[in-house]
């Protein structure tokens, strides 16, 4: 991902960064090295919603496939926030 690409190389110096919620576990990997962070914005990139196009078909979730993935999305936002709380 761009996103990941051009930051991995200055997380030291970030004093802004998004993201993307997918991708949270590259950031939390490397959480000791956003030291200067001063803003965090958070985007829910993935879509959460019961009907997703697979090719030319569509495949209607579950209320609860839905819910496992939302809830394993802010348990990994929650975890990433409160791991930099703790060192920073």
């Amino acid at each position: 991902m761009p996103t990941w690409a051009n930051a991995v190389h200055i997380l030291k110096q970030l004093q802004t960064l998004v993201v993307l919620v997918s991708l949270i576990h590259r950031y939390h990997h490397a959480i000791k090295r956003l030291g200067a962070l001063e803003h965090v914005r958070f985007s829910l990139d993935e879509i959460y919603d019961y009907d997703q196009l697979i090719g030319d078909k569509t495949h209607t979730k579950t209320t609860r496939e839905v819910h496992e993935r939302k809830e394993k999305a802010m348990q990994a936002l929650t975890m990433f926030v409160q791991d930099y709380v703790r060192l920073f």
